[in-house]
């Protein structure tokens, strides 16, 4: 590392690092010898680089850095996970697969320009977003590509739940969703390609081609395999798709919940700056995607469904990805912001959910309201006749009673 013979003027070595959250030296300046050794503190998982430097004559002589990687101990942790989001996505796809009919698809594609809007949204928005976003809060290029990946992914499966949720058209988001997972295949390597490199070679990082396949294969293959049994064994299908979204909600849970244990230890790194552009790029998408949508007139139940496909990404594909892709601690910190997303990214059409419900609930109150009010007066007009019928018929006795007299 460093040579005694080549500081004749000085013994002693200052030495620092260039991330003090990461790790911090027990010692700024240590006495350089044959054998000199630097003691390290680390706080959390990441990277940070020891700067050598020495006074010589009143001069700082700068010399060459080490990098230093601080890693998690529990390196199975990092496996479960990867093993059971894999499980995951390969199971929910096949659902969402067994879902699927052709006629459904035929049908809303006879209209192609809902879909086209859908798909310039989700394509044409979202990953050159996802880059602005990178350069204007001045990322770590690993939180970057991070955030790349989730921009050039396709839309996430609970798109179609909250299309349900809002009263959306159900049809075009499972359609719309079918479409980005298929468009995918060229479109997340092509945004990769372009834009990933610039964010890569800063973080002196590679995500291979291969590995980019491999994590869309994990979502159209299961697709396809769904789409044949409801081909070839409708009966199967039908079962399958009656308790998709039972199952839905119990592997979401099941996903957040391994998703929060097994990267506890990443949570002292979530800060505002990653917060917020998270929040950025999810509100983009909803609010870019909804506006294009009505400039091009396609009513209430199209424009929430075109702004939740854009806005909703598929994170499970980017955390696979950058989990098979990146070394550790690299993978870490980069799967950081596809689990803030994850996390974040669905606080406006969950906000809008529940402004929309409380709405129903007013408007179903005001109406049981009303039709109380009317049964009432109906109840009390019903009344005031039979009583005037009452002294109708009394009348028409006293008239009898005196003619009967006269």
């Amino acid at each position: 590392m460093c040579e005694p013979e080549d500081f004749h003027s000085t013994n002693f070595l200052e030495v620092k690092t260039s991330n003090k959250d990461v790790a911090i030296l027990n010692e700024s300046t240590i006495q350089i010898g044959e054998n000199t050794t630097v003691k390290v503190t680390s706080y959390h998982v990441g990277l940070c680089d020891l700067l050598f430097s020495v006074n010589k004559s009143n001069t700082t002589i700068n010399m060459e850095n080490n990098r230093i990687e601080v890693l998690l101990g529990k390196k199975s942790l990092n496996k479960a996970f990867v093993i059971i989001l894999a499980i995951l996505i390969l199971v929910n796809n096949t659902g969402f697969g067994c879902k699927l009919e052709a006629a459904l698809l035929w049908k809303t594609l006879k209209k192609p320009l809902p879909p086209a809007i859908g798909f310039v949204c989700q394509f044409g928005l979202m990953a050159p977003l996802s880059f602005g976003i990178t350069h204007l809060w001045n990322l770590d290029p690993l939180y970057g590509i991070g955030l790349l990946t989730i921009g050039a992914a396709p839309g996430g499966g609970g798109s179609n739940i909250f299309a349900i949720l809002l009263d959306a058209d159900l049809e075009l988001s499972i359609t719309m969703s079918t479409i980005s997972t298929f468009a995918a295949l060229g479109m997340t390597p092509l945004w990769l390609h372009v834009l990933g490199t610039r964010i890569l070679s800063r973080a002196k990082a590679h995500i291979p081609v291969k590995n980019v396949f491999i994590s869309l294969a994990t979502i159209t293959i299961p697709v396809i395999f769904g789409m044949l049994i409801t081909r070839f064994a409708p009966k199967v299908s039908k079962v399958a798709s009656k308790y998709l979204k039972i199952f839905m909600l119990f592997s979401g849970c099941i996903f957040f919940t391994v998703l929060v244990y097994t990267n506890w230890y990443l949570i002292p790194l979530v800060n505002f700056k990653i917060i917020s552009s998270c929040l950025a790029l999810s509100a983009s998408g909803y609010l870019l995607g909804g506006i294009i949508a009505w400039v091009c007139r396609q009513g209430r139940d199209k424009n929430i469904t075109i702004s939740i496909e854009t806005g909703f990404q598929n994170v499970t594909m980017s955390l696979f990805l950058l989990n098979i892709s990146l070394h550790h601690p690299e993978s870490d910190l980069a799967s950081l912001i596809p689990i803030t997303y994850s996390l974040f990214g669905s606080v406006l059409p969950a906000l809008a959910y529940v402004i929309y419900a409380t709405k129903n609930l007013i408007e179903n109150y005001r109406k049981k309201s009303a039709e109380s009010d009317y049964q009432k007066v109906e109840a009390i007009g019903g009344s005031d006749s039979t009583v005037c019928s009452d002294i109708k018929d009394d009348d028409k006795r006293i008239s009898d009673v005196e003619l009967e007299k006269v």
